[in-house]
C-alpha cells in the first residue's frame, strides 16, 4: 500500500492538510488508536491533478502534534519511511535541499505499523 501511495503522490509535496482525527475503536475486545490524516497532494500519474485523499494509519506506535502557532498544515515535503515493519510519516522534517531526514524535534510526526488510504475526491 506504501508503495502505491509513493508512487502515485511521491512525497506529499505542496499539499495541504484538511483535517486530522483520532479515533479508539475496539478490535477483538482491544483498544486501538487509528489516526486519519485527510490531505489534497497532487497525483504524479494522473499530470499532478490535485486530489483529497485519507492517510489512515493504524497500530500507532508514536504520534507527535505540537498543538501551537508554528505548525504547519501545508507541508513543503513529507519525510516517509517504512522498514521493520515500522511506517514513519513526518510531516516537519529535515530539508537538506537534496534530502529529507527524521526531525527528531518534529511538530507532527506519525509511525505505525499500518498505513491505508483512500481517494476522497
Amino acid at each position: 500500500m506504501i508503495e502505491k501511495l509513493i508512487k502515485n503522490y511521491g512525497s506529499l509535496c505542496d499539499s495541504w492538510i484538511d483535517e486530522i482525527s483520532i479515533k479508539k475503536i475496539m478490535k477483538n475486545s482491544i483498544e486501538k488508536v487509528v489516526i486519519s490524516v485527510e490531505i489534497n497532494s497532487a497525483n504524479i500519474i494522473k499530470g499532478y491533478k490535485y486530489e483529497k485523499i485519507c492517510l489512515i494509519f493504524e497500530e500507532v506506535l508514536c504520534f507527535t502534534f505540537k498543538d501551537d502557532t508554528t505548525i504547519n498544515l501545508s507541508p513543503k515535503e513529507v519525510y516517509i519511511n517504512y522498514d521493520n515493519n515500522t511506517i514513519l510519516f513526518d510531516f516537519d522534517p529535515i530539508d537538506n535541499f537534496d534530502s529529507l531526514e527524521e526531525n527528531n524535534d518534529s511538530n507532527f510526526k506519525i509511525i505505525s505499523k499500518i498505513l491505508t488510504f483512500e481517494i476522497i475526491s
